[in-house]
């Protein structure tokens, strides 16, 4: 997807608005409402004061106030159209868990962040015969972090498969479990951003059950073979968290050493362990992310 052309705009659902576009917005009218918690404080039932809990960030609401900026009333029910139907988001509204982008650019960098469109209210006046009609809308983000617009990918093919009998080279990650036929392949994975973000993970086969990736202290380990032409996907994104073929059926993970809410990727490098065993040396696993940002920019 091409980047943003200027600063202060936006896009969703394939809909640009902001500077310079036929909707705009007002010179205050991009408000975030900045971070908020979900706390777990409990008052002292013998003494003044409490004692803090856990706290988790909650929900961020950005508002906007927007108008049409066109040459008369048709152009503007126009603009208000396109605007309304990416708001609208049809295709995500019944889909629990699912979320669409909503991608801007500021200091010349284009970023995003994962939520729901909201409230979404036009003003009809008089205004609108010269093509301006004001809009007031929001958008809920689901996840409050923002992330870089381009996503990274690193490929590791499936290595040689192993000569048990002649022993394993050190050094190797432990655990380890290895069985006849089956390979170990290294690779690097350098992660930029100031924090901690979500991985994909896609393992593509054909690969015999008990596959696994390893980076850093967590693993991800299939219970399933990975047949040539319907990979699985693990994904570990907090409001996705699922393990599934690309036809759509669920996969096994083993839950003695895989936890999707403990897969995240810190920035720095990284050491990333492919293991599988595949007679034909086809199969491949692909590691996706984003660097994610502690603010908006």
């Amino acid at each position: 997807m091409a980047g943003l052309e200027k600063d202060h705009q936006f896009e969703l659902g394939g809909y640009r608005f902001g500077y310079d576009c036929p909707i705009e917005i007002d010179p205050s009218g991009f408000q975030p409402s900045g971070t908020s918690w979900r706390t777990s404080d409990a008052e002292l039932p013998t003494e003044a004061g409490s004692r803090p809990g856990v706290d988790r960030k909650a929900v961020e609401t950005w508002k906007f106030s927007l108008y049409t900026n066109c040459e008369n009333d048709k152009e503007a029910y126009a603009a208000l159209r396109g605007l309304q139907r990416a708001w609208d988001a049809d295709e995500v509204r019944l889909e629990p868990g699912e979320l669409v982008e909503l991608r801007y650019r500021l200091a010349g960098e284009t970023l995003v962040v994962f939520g729901r469109p909201r409230r979404f209210t036009p003003v009809i006046d008089n205004r609108s015969l010269s093509g301006m009609i004001p809009i007031q809308c929001d958008f809920d983000i689901m996840y409050p972090q923002a992330f870089e617009d381009e996503l990274q990918t690193k490929t590791i093919p499936i290595g040689a498969p192993i000569d048990l009998q002649a022993g394993l080279l050190i050094p190797f990650i432990p655990p380890v479990t290895l069985s006849a036929g089956a390979s170990e392949k290294k690779a690097e994975v350098v992660v930029g951003g100031d924090m901690k973000t979500p991985v994909v993970l896609t393992f593509t086969g054909p690969i015999a059950e008990g596959a696994s990736a390893q980076i850093g202290d967590w693993i991800a380990e299939l219970r399933d073979a990975v047949p040539y032409d319907d990979p699985i996907t693990v994904d570990s994104r907090p409001w996705v968290r699922s393990t599934t073929y690309k036809s759509g059926g669920g996969a096994r993970v083993n839950p003695r050493t895989t936890r999707l809410s403990k897969m995240w990727l810190t920035p720095g490098r990284h050491s990333a362990v492919f293991r599988g065993e595949d007679p034909t040396v086809q199969a491949s696993l692909q590691v996706s992310w984003r660097n994610a940002r502690r603010s908006i920019r």
